[in-house]
């Protein structure tokens, strides 16, 4: 049947009706809720925390007023999320304890993704009261971490010793306020350690790893404990860096500084206002002064200074800095030099050099004697105090199990520690003073991880 023609007119205007409506967004309020506009995104600031000892606390801001509470070395997040375009600015609300912590990387503008790569490290603000030995392990990446007892000389593994490296770590040096660690990695960086002050333990440090030259295989920290320096084996250079008050590294300017070819040792003497670099290739020692305020090295004249001998690989200096001796590997002796204290240049010793199996060279705090880590024994040498000069003991040389081959005297106790890398120990004798005799610490041998070996251990080191 035809529907009649008022009653068609009617349903148009009825269905025109509703459309009007439906583009409208019926009749629901302002807009409907489809068309309201979006809320903005916002995104969360934060990042990690290192560095922090064991029961302790630390306060971070943003901007002034959000704040967190960290308790641990861990990630963390603060509750108020920003809009993108928004100024983030983390800072340190309240210290814990006897530590100081310090930001890296707080500030900076919102965009399109949670921010985590603020960086938070802490350290003991006066450093640890404790007498400590290191010791890296190539195999796997390790630090065996020690206590050093200054009345027997015996050693006692740190809490969560050994503690994880990465790369091959070669060698590790305490800077003298005993607050960080650093440790080489021949891939080519740095990795920095807190120490914690009541335990000696190592707690990794955010804000690395920092890169040197090529096959960096020694590092040295200055006296002052502002800066640190490594000798790059295949760079044929050095590199130095800054340390700031919470362990972060910064290359200073000028760095990497021209070395010999494939230096191997680096050590200043006790004043700080010398480096000295031992180069293998070479057979020479180059010699630099250091600036106090920057860091940065100068050549020194006369260096480099030959050593009389092949493949220099280890250098030794006095407690009161007079004279330096290095140990000529290949040659299977050791050369000894005067240090002008003004220059710092040197001049060999009457008698120099001394014909002895030579490896890693230590002298003991009174200045009196010397030790070489001679693979299965360590020759020992009186030395004169007023030349320099060196007369091997009549005992010498002193058994220290099948290859010694780092050495090491604490600052505090007159005690020499053997590395013994192919049992994974680490060997322990008293100094007798008035002789340079060696006699074997109670309890000694000491592990480098109980029951493990093939650790490929290279390098041991004490607090100074």
């Amino acid at each position: 049947m035809k529907t009649p023609a008022p009653v068609l007119a009617h349903r148009f205007i009825l269905i025109a009706a509703a459309l009007t409506l439906s583009s409208c967004g019926g009749g629901g309020g302002y807009g409907g809720g489809s068309s309201n506009p979006p809320p903005p995104t916002t995104y969360t600031v934060g990042g990690t925390v290192s560095g922090l000892s064991s029961g302790h606390s630390l306060v971070l801001l943003d901007n002034g007023g959000d704040s967190t509470t960290v308790s641990s070395n861990t990630t963390f997040t603060f509750p108020t999320a920003l809009a993108s375009g928004a100024q983030y600015a983390v800072t340190v609300g309240t210290q814990p304890t006897g530590e100081t912590c310090a930001v890296t990387g707080g500030t900076g503008t919102i965009g399109t993704l949670n921010v985590t790569s603020v960086i938070v490290t802490c350290a003991s603000s006066t450093g640890s009261n404790l007498e400590l030995a290191y010791v890296t392990n190539s195999s796997p990446s390790t630090i065996s971490g020690f206590t050093i007892n200054t009345s027997t000389g015996a050693l006692t593994l740190t809490p969560g010793s050994p503690y994880a490296g990465s790369g091959e770590l070669f060698s590790i040096a305490i800077d003298p306020a005993k607050k960080f660690a650093f440790s080489v990695a021949t891939s080519g960086y740095i990795i920095a350690f807190a120490i914690d002050p009541a335990s000696g333990a190592l707690l990794p440090l955010g804000g690395g790893p920092y890169f040197t030259g090529s096959t960096p295989i020694a590092i040295a920290v200055d006296p002052s404990s502002h800066f640190a320096f490594t000798a790059n084996s295949t760079g044929n250079s050095i590199s130095a860096f800054s340390i700031s008050a919470s362990g972060i590294l910064k290359e200073i300017a000028g760095s990497p500084f021209a070395a010999g070819s494939q230096p191997a040792a680096i050590v200043f003497e006790p004043r700080g206002k010398f480096l000295y670099v031992a180069n293998e290739l070479d057979r020479t020692i180059s010699a630099y002064s250091m600036n106090a305020a920057t860091g940065q090295l100068t050549a020194i004249t006369g260096s480099p200074f030959a050593t009389g001998g092949m493949f220099p690989e280890s250098i030794a200096i006095d407690p009161s800095g007079a004279s330096l001796y290095v140990a000529n590997t290949s040659s299977n002796s050791i050369a000894g030099f005067t240090i002008d204290s003004a220059s710092g240049a040197l001049t060999s010793i009457a008698g120099s050099p001394y014909s002895e199996s030579a490896g890693a060279l230590v002298v003991d705090r009174t200045g009196g004697y010397l030790y070489s880590a001679g693979g299965a024994n360590v020759p020992g040498f009186a030395r004169n105090q007023t030349t320099g000069a060196l007369s091997e003991l009549a005992a010498s040389p002193f058994g220290a199990g099948p290859n010694a081959t780092s050495l090491a005297v604490p600052a505090s106790g007159n005690y020499l520690y053997v590395l013994d890398n192919l049992n994974d120990v680490v060997r322990g004798y008293s100094i007798d003073t008035s002789t340079g005799l060696l006699t074997a610490i109670a309890g000694s041998p000491f592990a480098l991880v109980p029951g493990k070996q093939a650790l490929g251990p290279t390098v041991i080191v004490t607090s100074q």
